[in-house]
């Protein structure tokens, strides 16, 4: 399954984020062409959700958001 609604932006200090699905994403680590991102509210919130992209492609999703 591939997602395809994906908005790559820079974070006002300058590091990469995605939108994805309305929700904004942080860069967690990478290897090679491979990424996983998390939520934006992951220490705020606490929220587990996040998800994979290879070669700037969303090929997985992962947990649920627990906020709006």
């Amino acid at each position: 399954m591939k997602f395809t609604d994906i908005e790559y932006v820079v974070s006002c200090r300058g590091n990469p984020m995605i939108i994805f699905e309305g929700v904004n994403f942080t860069k967690e680590r990478s290897r090679g062409v491979v990424t996983r991102w998390v939520c934006g509210r992951k220490r705020r919130l606490q929220c587990n959700a996040s998800l994979t992209t290879v070669d700037g492609v969303v090929v997985k999703t992962y947990g649920t958001h627990n906020h709006s």
